[in-house]
């Protein structure tokens, strides 16, 4: 889990992954989510 501003900035993260360009991670699923609660308080 990242935080980020952008699904292309998740998408770099994942591809400066060393284990990206061996093979070793086929492909990546990024998913947006909204936080609703933090520390037990409704944000």
């Amino acid at each position: 889990m990242v935080t980020a501003d952008s699904p292309e900035a998740v998408q770099s993260l994942v591809e400066a992954d060393p284990f990206w360009p061996t093979g070793l991670r086929k492909s990546v699923r990024i998913l947006e989510w909204t936080q609703v609660f933090s520390n037990g308080d409704m944000l």
